[in-house]
């Protein structure tokens, strides 16, 4: 157990440093300027805000400094919010973020839980067939587009839930069902599948022929 965890901790580690080194070469790589419409600036101008940002360096020094301000928790400031820090924005989307995941991991473990329970136990009908639908669904189906779609028929179309901003807890349901599709549909093939299994098995029909009702028995 050790070594797993020793092996994903390192994992994680790797592909942070992977993605953070690719974000930052893509960046430097796409056309323009990071300080928006250089029209209003003098040349003078440009060049003293390129040397506050560091942007006069050449790009391995940028790289060196950026990933050094990484391991210490210092993202730079902010191009687009003046005198801010890149840390201090992540902080405040931080909270909402955690929240949004752990409202979608619970919705779709229950949910999941549910419809495998019904596919296994109506196996062959319209029920199983309901649920399996939803569970490849939810598995092929991306995230961002459920999203969209959740957005324009039940908060434009309809005006049930706020579309944007953050209002507390009604701005939450939106991007909870379109995060929950995937665990939901992860989970809801798994119960069935193992349900399906072991509602054959020998200690189950022990249990019927004691008495034992199929809410007992399922639960």
């Amino acid at each position: 157990m050790r070594k797993y965890i020793i092996k994903r901790l390192l994992m994680m580690v790797l592909t942070l440093f992977i993605v953070a080194t690719l974000t930052f070469f893509l960046m430097k790589m796409i056309p323009g300027s990071p300080l928006g419409n250089t029209m209003k600036l003098s040349k003078a101008q440009q060049l003293a805000v390129e040397k506050q940002y560091g942007l006069n360096k050449p790009v391995w020094q940028q790289y060196l400094s950026y990933m050094t301000g990484v391991l210490h928790g210092n993202f730079g400031m902010s191009y687009q919010y003046n005198s801010t820090t890149v840390a201090s924005l992540i902080g405040h989307r931080v909270g909402p973020s955690i929240l949004i995941s752990f409202q979608a991991l619970v919705l779709g473990v229950v949910v999941g839980i549910l419809l495998g329970c019904v596919g296994a136990l109506k196996k062959g009908t319209w029920a199983d067939a309901t649920s399996s639908t939803l569970a490849v669904i939810g598995i092929s189906f991306p995230s961002f587009i459920l999203a969209i779609l959740l957005q324009y028929y039940l908060g434009f179309k309809l005006g049930w839930f706020p579309v944007a901003s953050w209002d507390g807890f009604p701005s939450t349901i939106l991007p909870t069902i379109a995060l929950s599709a995937v665990p939901m549909a992860q989970v809801s093939r798994f119960v069935r599948t193992e349900m399906v299994e072991v509602l054959n098995s020998d200690y189950i029909l022990l249990a019927k022929a004691k008495g034992l009702s199929v809410p007992q028995i399922v639960f």
